[in-house]
């Protein structure tokens, strides 16, 4: 098969990279077409105004002389000794797809739920007299593949809609419990007041009914299908704020992911001394 490399650009500016001796009639070129992606081995010369590795960059090429050209975007470059890889290439061309909507679970216990719901109304971007329902969960979700690297992504924290993301009435959520499981008659119960005293951000006891008044909000909660990672990231609202003993908790919440980055690292390490202004 006599398959030749056309060209090969920056994916940022488009420009055409030069400094690629390749060979032109596919001696040299491997094509390994993935489920998702398309990977390129490149055998030959790599010199002159070659990128970096690491560099994202977009290929055209032709399968056979007098084929159609082929176009494949956001690779990511690599030299080796013997040429260069181009690994994650994404097929240009194919459909991408996004759809996206809300979801809402009803309180069984609605009068209570909806007094609530109206009370901040201001959270979700309505007035008092536009909440005529009180959900248990608000979910925001979007799925679909229209993304840089074509993944599948399934978000149920999507911003892009009215009224912003998803959340949950924490009230809402133990009278749904209770009406799935008809075992359940009575409410969760908090710790021993002997063993831990519970405080708002007044410093006045915090009992359950003030707890339930709390709507946990969703800053991320995504799952990739492609590379199956995930991220949860949850926090009550903002202002709502717990004390035990000494210590208070505001915005209280946590991150489940396995795809953490670099920046979300940093956010739990200590900030560095300025080590300009000890000297």
């Amino acid at each position: 098969m006599a398959r030749a490399i056309v060209s090969i650009n920056k994916a940022d500016d488009n420009s055409e990279i030069q400094g690629l001796d390749f060979p032109t009639d596919g001696s040299g070129i491997e094509v390994q077409d993935g489920f998702k992606k398309v990977d390129l081995t490149l055998t030959g010369t790599v010199t002159g105004t070659a990128p970096g590795d690491g560099t994202k960059v977009n290929v055209v090429w032709k399968e056979n002389e007098g084929s159609d050209e082929i176009t494949a975007v956001l690779g990511v470059f690599t030299k080796t000794d013997s040429g260069a890889t181009i690994t994650g290439l994404s097929l240009k061309g194919k459909f991408q797809f996004q759809f996206f909507g809300v979801m809402e679970i009803e309180d069984p216990n609605n009068a209570e739920a909806l007094k609530r719901a109206k009370a901040s109304a201001a959270d979700v971007g309505k007035t008092a007299d536009e909440i005529t329902s009180a959900p248990t969960a608000r979910i925001s979700i979007s799925v679909g593949n229209m993304n840089p690297d074509g993944d599948w992504i399934i978000d149920l924290s999507n911003s892009q809609v009215e009224g912003g993301g998803s959340y949950i009435d924490i009230r809402a959520l133990i009278d749904w419990v209770k009406s799935k499981d008809t075992s359940l008659t009575k409410d969760p119960a908090l710790p021993d007041s002997q063993e831990v005293v519970l405080k708002d951000k007044n410093n006045q006891s915090l009992d359950l009914p003030t707890i339930e008044k709390y709507r946990i909000e969703f800053k991320d909660f995504w799952y990739n299908i492609t590379k199956k990672t995930f991220k949860i990231d949850v926090q009550s609202k903002s202002g709502d704020e717990l004390t035990i003993g000494a210590f208070t908790i505001k915005q209280l919440g946590f991150t489940l992911t396995n795809d953490a980055s670099e920046a979300d690292y940093k956010k739990l390490m200590p900030a560095e001394e300025d080590k300009a202004s000890e000297e």
